[in-house]
Order: C-alpha cells, then sequence, then structure tokens
C-alpha cells in the first residue's frame, strides 16, 4: 500500500510540473518563452514628460503580436493615446505617447498576454508595471496687459501641445512659453464667456454697449485669426438679457443658451440655438422654454453633436437631448415636490448625468447614450444649492461651494468631499478628468491645486507671489489640458496688471 502511494505521489508531482512547463513555456517539447530582459521607465521610478516605454526581449517575438492594444500604457483617467515600433536589432519595443504625458500622474504599463514568439512561446518577466510623471512647476508671471480692464472677468483656454488664449475686457491674446502675443481687438467691449476647441478654434460671448447694458453678442475666432462680426443674443426686443450661457464641445460645436425676461417680470425664456464649425452662423433653434422664476434649464453637447437639457418645474425634473438631425426625446428623470435641478454633465460619447436637488439631499441619475435614465439614487455626500460645477469628456465631474469639494468618477454612484484651503477663485478640468483649483490665500500667495482620477487631492502648492489690497476686486481664470499643463490668469485688482502663470 505504501510502494503505491509513493507511485502515485510520484506521478500527481510529474503531472503537475507538465502542467507548470506547459504554462511557462519551458516544458520539454514546449516552445520556449519569450522573457522580458528589461524595461523602462523603472518600476517605481520618477519620468519627465517626455518618457517613452521600452521593453528588450531575449528573443524574436511574433511581430503580429505587437498590436497596439498589446502594451498600454494609463492611469484611473483612461488609457493614454500613444504609437508603437520594433527595433528588431535591439529586440526592443517602444511605445511614445502622442502628447507629453500627464504632469504628476501615476501610471501604469501593462504588456497583453496575447504578445507572442513565433514559436508561439508566451511572454515571461515583468508584464505590468507602474511609474510616476513628474510634478508640473510654475514659471515666472507673464505681464499680458497693464491696468487690464476686466470687470467681467479673465478667461483662458487651452489646445494643442499647450498653447494657450487669455481674454479679458476686449483684447485677446496668445500666450506661449515665456512670451505674449500681440493684443487682438475683439467685437465685444467686455467679454463674458469664452470657449476654445481643440484644434484652437475660439468662440466669444460678450456685452456690446459697454457697462450698465443688456445687449450681449456672440463671435468667433478662425484658426487663421480672423474675427467675425458679433451675433446679437438677444433678438427680440420685447424682451430683457438676464443672462447667457456658451457650451460646446472638443469640435467646435457651440450652443448659445439665452436667458430673456418677459413681462410679468417672474418668468424667464430659456433661448437655445447651436451652430457647428463647419456652418458657424447657421444657427439650429431648439424648442424654446418658458419657467416661473426660481426654474431652470441646463443644457450640454458632447462629441457627436447632441445636446441635452435639464430642467425643473418644482415638481417634475425633465430631460431632453436633441440630434443634430433635429429629433427630440424627452424623459421624465424624478417627480416630486420642490425639486431643483442641480448639474447635468455629459461624456464625449453621450453618457449623461443629472443631479437635482430634492427634499433630504441631492439626487442623481444617469443615461446612456440614446437611452432613458435610471432609477434616482442619493448622492452620498452633501452638496449644496447653487454649487460650481466643472466636468471633462470622461465623464468625471467635480463640484465646489465656498472651500467645500467634491468629485465623482465616470459613471460612479460614489462621490468623495474634501475641504480646501480657501474658496477658489477658478476651477478647470482636462479632457481626462484632472481637476485644477485656483485661490488666492492674502496677503500675495497665489495657490494651486490638483485632483488626479483616483487619487488623493494632492497638496496646495504656491504658483506666484502677487501682493494686492485686502479688499481688491480679483479676477482668476485656469486652464489645463490632457498632460496636465496648466495657464492661469490673474489680475490682483481691477484696473490692475494681468498676468499669467504656466505651469509645466
Amino acid at each position: 500500500m505504501l510502494s503505491r502511494l509513493m507511485r502515485t505521489s510520484a506521478w500527481v508531482w510529474i503531472v503537475l510540473l507538465g502542467i507548470v512547463g506547459a504554462c511557462n513555456g519551458s516544458g520539454s517539447g514546449g516552445p520556449p518563452p519569450l522573457r522580458v530582459t528589461s524595461q523602462s521607465p523603472a518600476p517605481g521610478s520618477i519620468v519627465e514628460p517626455d518618457a517613452s516605454v521600452r521593453l528588450v526581449f531575449d528573443r524574436d517575438p511574433d511581430l503580429a503580436t505587437l498590436s497596439a492594444d498589446a502594451l498600454v500604457v494609463g492611469d484611473a483617467g483612461g488609457t493614454i493615446p500613444g504609437s508603437h515600433s520594433y527595433d528588431a536589432a535591439t529586440r526592443t519595443w517602444t511605445w511614445i505617447a502622442d502628447d507629453e504625458l500627464p504632469r504628476g500622474a501615476l501610471l501604469t504599463a501593462v504588456v497583453a498576454e496575447s504578445v507572442r514568439t513565433v514559436e508561439r512561446g508566451g511572454v515571461l518577466g515583468l508584464r505590468s508595471w507602474s511609474f510616476r510623471v513628474r510634478q508640473a512647476a510654475p514659471s515666472a508671471p507673464l505681464l499680458v496687459r497693464t491696468q487690464a480692464v476686466a470687470s467681467s472677468g479673465v478667461f483662458v483656454g487651452m489646445h494643442g501641445a499647450g498653447d494657450a488664449f487669455v481674454a479679458a475686457g476686449s483684447e485677446f491674446w496668445e500666450v506661449g512659453r515665456g512670451a505674449v502675443g500681440l493684443p487682438e481687438s475683439m467685437p465685444v467691449v467686455q467679454v463674458g464667456r469664452m470657449l476654445v476647441d481643440a484644434d484652437g478654434g475660439v468662440a466669444v460671448a460678450g456685452g456690446l454697449l459697454g457697462p450698465g447694458t443688456t445687449v450681449a453678442g456672440f463671435c468667433r475666432r478662425s484658426l487663421l485669426g480672423f474675427w467675425n462680426t458679433s451675433t446679437v443674443i438677444q433678438d427680440d426686443p420685447a424682451a430683457t438679457l438676464v443672462g447667457y450661457r456658451l457650451l460646446g464641445n472638443a469640435h467646435g460645436e457651440v450652443v448659445l443658451h439665452g436667458l430673456l425676461g418677459y413681462p410679468p417680470a417672474a418668468y424667464t425664456r430659456h433661448h437655445l440655438r447651436r451652430a457647428t464649425v463647419a456652418a458657424p452662423f447657421n444657427w439650429q433653434y431648439l424648442p424654446e422654454i418658458l419657467l416661473q422664476g426660481g426654474d431652470d434649464v441646463l443644457a450640454c453637447i458632447d462629441d457627436r453633436g447632441f445636446v441635452a437639457t435639464l430642467r425643473d418645474d418644482g415638481d417634475y425634473v425633465l430631460a431632453a437631448r436633441h440630434d443634430p438631425s433635429g429629433a427630440i426625446a424627452v424623459y421624465t428623470v424624478a417627480q416630486g415636490q420642490f425639486l431643483r435641478v442641480e448639474s447635468l454633465s455629459t461624456s464625449a460619447d453621450g453618457h449623461l448625468r443629472a443631479l437635482w436637488q430634492a427634499p433630504g439631499g441631492v439626487k442623481q441619475s444617469f443615461a446612456a447614450p440614446d437611452e432613458g435614465f435610471a432609477p434616482a439614487s442619493d448622492v452620498t455626500v452633501p452638496i449644496p444649492a447653487w454649487s460650481n460645477w466643472r466636468s471633462a469628456p470622461t465623464g468625471a465631474i467635480v463640484g465646489w461651494n465656498g472651500p467645500s469639494a467634491f468629485r465623482s468618477e465616470a459613471g460612479s454612484l460614489q462621490w468623495r468631499q474634501v475641504a480646501l484651503d480657501a474658496e477658489p477663485m477658478a476651477a478647470a478640468m482636462s479632457p481626462r478628468g484632472e481637476a485644477v483649483f485656483v485661490y488666492f490665500i492674502l496677503p500675495d500667495q497665489l495657490m494651486m491645486q490638483r485632483w488626479r482620477p483616483g487619487e488623493e487631492i494632492a497638496a496646495p502648492v504656491p504658483i506666484a507671489v502677487i501682493p494686492s489690497a485686502f479688499n481688491a476686486q480679483r479676477r482668476a481664470d485656469v486652464a489645463v489640458d490632457g498632460a496636465g499643463r496648466v495657464v492661469v490668469a490673474f489680475v490682483p485688482g481691477v484696473p490692475g496688471d494681468l498676468v499669467a502663470i504656466r505651469v509645466e
């Protein structure tokens, strides 16, 4: 019996060893494995934003298995676009990002199991490792204009590989690394909104007749640097313009949202129109919405050109999708008493997130592209009414009210809340979901704080020392691109010197 057990045990071990050998490609008769002899960056290292990822093999791989999805680099914000190349002489497989790597991000490189030798031997060695990109550093402030009149604010937009535009009053500048372009005159007296698309096209809305008037207009700047004449936002002489909003997507499509007051004063007409870059002045008018005072309409546009709206009338929260052909789909998101819309955001591909205030707390609901809204769920952090919001094409969203900030990732029901050192003067989100807050701490510290997807909020860092009076009327704006490059425009007092700080 003992002899039989020993023979059986020996046989089991032989089978197990054979299975292990077959799995790692080193067993008798199996193809030799493809070993990774070195990789860079080294695990846990800190790299420059222009770093590439390289793998060196001990034998020739099957080139057909070195596909674009077999070596990917990314973080919680998603996969970073890049290109691949292979050097047969050194057996080196290289991945290079299309743009620079996002500053400060913790990145992970992953090699797929599908990578093989010609003999079908599997890959061995470290197939997944992480490294971090160095933190960004601020440049010295660039003087954009002395005694800038920025009563309605300053505005920053970024495109390309860190190129930036700054606007204030009726003037517009290109801000590069260490240089500011000549001022351009915009066809508005006081800029109130500015959008910059991925190609560098600019859309602006602002006052046309100076302070104290309600006449506002919309204009565009072409990629060649030419401004068109303004289109008047208020196109009904019987109405009074009480406000306007400007929305856009990465392709330069624009939604102009005018809020027009009518007698009796308790009613507001929401007037929305959409235009494409191909036909920038061929406005497509969306159905008008008339609401009583206190009710509101929010809107957003995705990269497909679909416009979504969210409105309340006290007892209902209603959403609508407007596709580029003009078709409309309407959804009931919530029903109850004392409901008020808080935020509506979209991802690039059309996933919607609706937030609204209700008795007992804030509710949220999601809708997949071209589908209705899911049942409502509770928001897991307290969000005050009338909070400020920013969202990213990934679907991530951040908000703030006073020094309290809150964040939720794409499609997530969960929220995180943090306390900032001060109420932000400005905030922005990158196309990859990184949030940036800018605030001023007396007597002279201009501070910046990042909140990357999937990570805890970073500690605030000073980016400039700019003295100003205790009760000065300060203005600021910030923009951040997919590589984590940041441009801040700041006026320490109005009127005052407009400066730009690049953080990269």
